[in-house]
């Protein structure tokens, strides 16, 4: 070998040391924490956004249409819903269907109330007439029909 072959492979041989050198993996602890960073970032950054992606927020905040209130005549819930939003309603539209079974349970509840009243009063006459002058404790009205037959005497 001549000497310009031998500088030659010595120059390789340091050229493919260099290159196994700079081969070699870097610091894995640098690598893991970036990875962490970056997933702490990711979490952080979706909770923020969980967080906050149904508030509405504006500069300009203000109506500038017909706001009507509307107040049910009987309470009740909401079974359906017969609009849609920013519809155009007139008067005597069905717009909400309440449920009907609280409505129905006070009916009966006052029909059954008035029925014991008619029949109460349907039974006053034929009470004894001493039971009202017996019983301080009854409303004065039960005791009318005996007062009324009194004074006509």
């Amino acid at each position: 070998m001549t000497s310009h072959e031998e500088e030659s492979t010595d120059e390789s041989e340091e050229e493919s040391a260099q290159r196994h050198e700079s081969e070699k993996p870097r610091s894995k602890k640098l690598l893991i924490i970036v990875g962490a960073v970056v997933v702490v970032l990711a979490i952080v950054g979706f909770f923020v956004w969980f967080a906050r992606r149904n508030e509405v927020s504006t500069d300009d905040a203000y109506t500038d249409d017909n706001v009507v209130t509307m107040v049910p005549k009987v309470s009740g819930y909401v079974v359906a819903l017969n609009i849609d939003d920013n519809v155009h309603v007139r008067k005597g539209d069905l717009l909400v269907r309440i449920d009907p079974r609280d409505f129905r349970t006070a009916k009966q509840q006052a029909e059954a109330s008035l029925e014991l009243a008619r029949a109460q009063l349907q039974s006053a006459p034929r009470q004894p007439n001493n039971t009202c002058a017996s019983s301080s404790a009854k409303p004065l009205t039960a005791c009318l029909p005996r007062a009324v037959s009194i004074g006509r005497r």
